[in-house]
């Protein structure tokens, strides 16, 4: 063994905790979607991206999200299925009176009212629902 191994090791096992700590901030981790929206996994892994920043959010971007997720790598995600879920996701907020806007050609974000309401999140009045 060499003389520099131990000293590597340390390095990369403090350089994999704190890209897994910028993984965990960047992706929203610790946000959880609220049950009674009724989403799935994969769903909640890019409604929690979502809201995790204000930012427009690439289908790249939310690819690579769910990838970090071990019960999301089973569905091995591309664009089209970024964007068939966004289309489902909507369906599930809509009753909550909340949305997902869409910036042509580069990506979703919620909007800011939504972000706000999901990062505090209590249900909505009946005249939000309805």
């Amino acid at each position: 063994m060499c003389a520099l191994c131990p000293i590597l090791t340390e390095k990369t096992e403090r350089l994999e905790a704190e890209l897994a700590n910028l993984k965990a901030e960047l992706y929203g981790q610790g946000w959880e979607a609220p049950r009674e929206i009724g989403l799935t996994n994969m769903e909640a892994v890019i409604v929690q991206v979502l809201v995790a920043s204000e930012r427009v959010r690439t289908p790249a971007f939310l690819i690579e999200a769910t990838r970090s997720v071990p019960s999301c790598k089973k569905d091995f995600p591309s664009g089209k299925l970024i964007e068939a879920k966004i289309c489902h996701i909507r369906r599930k907020l809509a009753p909550y009176g909340l949305k997902i806007e869409t910036q042509w050609g580069h990506g979703f974000r919620l909007a800011p009212a939504s972000r706000a309401r999901l990062l505090n999140w209590s249900k909505p009045s009946e005249d939000i629902a309805a």
